[in-house]
């Protein structure tokens, strides 16, 4: 990121981009994903976008960033009552994910 968001509306302002860069990845693709699709979809102008983020690119890793952290999370949540054992990796294969 460019420009590190310090009060509560320049955060509003890069949340709304992440977000809008995100459900617009998942509606049409990353190949057709551009920079003024997201400011317009975060009601944000390009010129506040472009304070933040150099590029769509900028968009992605501040979106793997901020939804890894929400994973790695969850996955933590899910694996706490695993520590100290070892699933059975054969017995997993072939099984869908995630399981029914």
């Amino acid at each position: 990121m460019r420009k590190n968001p310090r009060q509560q509306r320049s955060r509003q302002t890069v949340a709304a981009a992440i977000e809008a860069a995100e459900q617009l990845i998942a509606e049409r693709g990353w190949q057709r994903l551009t920079t003024n699709h997201v400011a317009e979809r975060a009601g944000i102008s390009i010129g506040s976008l472009y304070q933040y983020f150099d590029s769509k690119e900028d968009l992605l890793a501040a979106l793997i960033e901020c939804r890894g952290a929400d994973y790695a999370r969850g996955v933590g949540i899910m694996v706490t009552p695993l520590r100290g054992s070892r699933p059975d990796l054969q017995a997993l294969q072939g099984q869908a994910y995630p399981p029914p």
